[in-house]
């Protein structure tokens, strides 16, 4: 073997290094007149190690600007390692940066590691509590879940309007009036509450032939019966909030504004039905069409 192969074959994983690094051109010893250029020596290098080019390298998980800025500290830490050697072209601070480097590492794991450790902590997941209905022998009743104190109210609901929210008056008896002003907004979302909650039984007239009672459902009675046209207001209301019958409570379901606007267009049905000319206001019968 000569001279420049003994020489390459030492200087190989040097030369490929720097080639990855962007280093300079390299110079070879003066054992032979042979000079390879730069491009030669970083591709021979290169395919003789094994080694790639970050150029045509294929991505990887480790890439990025972190890994990128770690890679760059553990070179750092390799030439301050190498110049403090004694390797030619060592700066002054090459000791300092040998020290520097290995630390920075350091500081780097322990703040990773302390943070997944302040972030795993199960306290908010194995914190002190009871399962539902979980045994306590804290009280006489041995049950952890407590009932409610008395008089207790949910949020929002404190219905301190019995009449508006019950239908009843203060001694327990329906309410014959609307608890608030008939206007032509108040019957429109009547009728529309009602077709979409009612009318599927009641039907769209108030008979009680909807279309869930023509396939078999028991038939509700007809809203233009005697018992019903002379009912209080507060009786259908009552009956939306707590049902009746065969009929389920509608309270989830329908609010109780909304409830008091069914009962206005119920109300308004009825009288569309039974209407005499007597009930029109003197003012407006002059409006209405002549037979």
């Amino acid at each position: 073997m000569s001279c420049r192969h003994k020489e390459w074959e030492a200087t190989a994983p040097h030369i490929a290094e720097r080639c990855l690094k962007g280093a300079g051109a390299f110079k070879p010893r003066t054992c032979a007149p042979w000079a390879p250029s730069r491009s030669d020596v970083c591709h021979n290098a290169t395919r003789r190690l094994g080694w790639r080019h970050p150029a045509n390298r294929q991505p990887s998980l480790r890439d990025g600007p972190f890994w990128n800025w770690v890679r760059g500290l553990k070179d750092q830490a390799t030439f301050s390692h190498r110049s403090a050697m004694g390797e030619a072209g060592a700066s002054p601070t090459t000791s300092l940066q040998a020290r520097v480097a290995p630390a920075a590492i350091a500081l780097l794991g322990l703040g990773v590691l302390s943070l997944g450790v302040v972030g795993c902590r199960p306290d908010m997941y194995n914190q002190p509590r009871y399962k539902t209905y979980a045994e306590d022998n804290f009280f006489h009743d041995g049950a952890s879940a407590r009932p409610l104190p008395p008089h207790t109210v949910a949020r929002g609901h404190a219905e301190l309007d019995p009449e508006y929210f019950q239908g009843k008056t203060p001694d327990g008896k329906l309410v014959e009036t609307l608890p608030e002003p008939v206007t032509a907004e108040l019957l429109q979302r009547g009728r529309e509450r009602y077709d979409i909650y009612c009318s599927v039984c009641h039907d769209r007239t108030g008979d009680g032939h909807g279309m869930i009672v023509q396939r078999g459902f028991p038939a509700p009675p007809s809203y233009h019966t005697d018992r019903l046209r002379t009912a209080p207001l507060g009786h259908f209301y009552d009956v939306i909030t707590n049902g009746y019958g065969v009929m389920y409570s509608y309270a989830a379901r329908v609010e109780p504004a909304d409830r008091w606007a069914i009962t206005a267009y119920i109300r308004t049905l009825q009288l569309a039905r039974n209407a005499r000319l007597d009930d029109v206001p003197g003012d407006a019968r002059a409006t209405l069409p002549t037979p």
